[in-house]
Parts: C-alpha cells; structure tokens; sequence
C-alpha cells in the first residue's frame, strides 16, 4: 500500500493526516511533502495516524528528523490516535520518549 498525505490548518495547528505504509519506499515521499511545511509552518504540528498500518526503521527516522525540526522551531509535535501494533514500533525501537502522543484529537 502505498502513503497518502494531505494537510490542514486547524485551530492554528498544521495537521498532516498519513494513511498506509510509512516505509523505505514511502520515506522519501514524506520527506519532500513534510518537512518544507513543517520548517515554514507558523503554528504547532499534529500527525494524525490512525490510518497508518505500518512503520519501517526508515518511517521512524522521518519521525525523528520531524521532531527535530520541530524543536529547532521551538514547535511542538504531537503523533495523534497510533494504532497499538504502530505504537509499538516506537516504544520497541526505545524511541518514544522523544514524542508527545496523543489519542484524544479528532479533527
């Protein structure tokens, strides 16, 4: 399967919304479509993935790299409503304490 990305301004927040696969194939995609907005956004960052099934080592760096950008910009970045097997992806890699995850926003 492969990424669809779209994006919104909401209530001040530039929200990408991701659905299927985040993987070598797909990263590249994510990073030329992401991260000009993220670098230019004026407000703070939601990614919603709750249609995202898969995240590969190559997905989680693109999630990093987000969330560097992001606090070089002094902007907060939220990864809202993860699928658990996604969430898991993260927390195995040891990488979740770098993100604010939220399962409560539903735009």
């Amino acid at each position: 399967m492969n990424l669809s990305i779209s994006h919104e301004i909401k209530e001040s927040t530039l929200i990408f919304t991701f659905s299927g696969r985040i993987d070598t194939l797909t990263a590249p995609e994510f990073e030329k479509e992401v991260f000009p907005l993220i670098e230019t956004a004026p407000s703070n960052i939601l990614f919603e993935l709750s249609n995202v099934d898969y995240i590969s080592s190559s997905g989680l760096r693109v999630f990093i790299i987000s969330q560097k950008i992001c606090n070089e910009a002094q902007k907060e970045l939220v990864l809202s409503n993860m699928d658990t097997n996604v969430k898991e992806i993260f927390d195995i890699s040891g990488i979740s304490q770098l993100f604010e995850f939220s399962y409560l926003a539903q735009f």
